[in-house]
């Protein structure tokens, strides 16, 4: 919300009803909703208007497309992950277990675990470098620009990845819209940090623009616990069938690469391992197995 000669203003983060285009503002009287489909002319507007930010409200400009992006999410859910269904709920794994995948195809992890926690969240941990935590130009954390920004991973940055698996490559921010809570963790540079989410809104304080350092540890990765939003999906119960199968496939098409899948939903815990260092020929062979091959 700003405060614009004597009247607030709302941002359409909190009320996507009617925008107004702040340039065409008269030095009015009336209330509107300025449009954040024009980041320049926002960004002008407010000079031009002397706007300002109100204590406790939103921060700068860009922070606001960022959460109008997390609302366009979470009214639209099914064109970041096609469906509400159980489909659409197991794809939210998925996107996060691709970037896994992507930093492991860059050269930097071997190991990923999947694990669906007996709250019904699910856990994705890899043993890559870890997401970056460093500040971002736009003066935030890196961390936090991926998990609350859509485009903003390293799939749009040509310099990060020569090869992706990822659908839209906008995983992180669309699992952290779609989730009532996400938790990261990150692990670099000796330290561990922390980020903690609701419904895609941080709720963590920053410490001069970075993540707060919650440990110390040799290791390096990224581990990603979320809860899937009760009221987006028609169902919140991942389908460990699905999840597995999906998992199995990554594992025939990455053989260097070791995925580990946990389900502590039953009385006893099931866990299995995948690693298929035969590739592509491992999974012939599996599906010929109880058949007589010609040659």
């Amino acid at each position: 919300a700003v405060q614009l000669i004597g009247k607030h203003f709302n941002c359409p983060v909190f009320d996507s009803g009617r925008s107004l285009d702040l340039l065409s503002m008269p030095a009015a009287s009336q209330q509107g909703r300025f449009s954040h489909t024009d980041h320049g002319k926002s960004g002008r507007a407010f000079e031009k208007y002397k706007c300002r930010y109100l204590p406790g409200r939103l921060p700068p400009e860009h922070k606001c497309d960022h959460w109008a992006g997390r609302e366009a999410v979470r009214k639209r859910p099914g064109m970041y992950i096609g469906s509400v269904s159980t489909k659409g709920l197991n794809h939210l794994i998925y996107e996060i277990v691709d970037n896994s995948v992507d930093e492991h195809l860059a050269g930097y992890c071997d190991t990923i675990k999947v694990t669906l926690e007996a709250d019904g969240s699910a856990t994705v941990e890899d043993n890559g470098r870890g997401i970056p935590v460093g500040m971002h130009e736009k003066g935030i954390s890196a961390e936090r620009l991926v998990f609350t920004t859509l485009h903003a991973g390293g799939k749009f940055d040509n310099s990060a990845y020569k090869t992706s698996g990822g659908l839209h490559g906008v995983g992180s921010s669309v699992v952290n819209a779609l989730s009532t809570k996400l938790t990261v963790r990150v692990k670099s540079g000796g330290f561990i940090y922390e980020d903690r989410y609701e419904r895609g809104i941080p709720v963590m304080d920053l410490v001069d623009g970075l993540l707060p350092v919650v440990g110390k540890t040799r290791e390096t990765g990224t581990t990603i616990n979320f809860l899937p939003d009760d009221t987006i999906f028609d169902k919140t119960r991942f389908k460990e069938d699905d999840v597995k199968s999906r998992l199995h496939e990554t594992a025939y098409l990455t053989p260097k690469l070791t995925i580990i899948f946990e389900d502590k939903r039953k009385e006893e815990p099931e866990k299995v391992t995948y690693h298929e260092p035969e590739g592509i020929i491992g999974f012939i062979k599996d599906m010929n197995h109880s058949k007589e091959t010609v040659h």
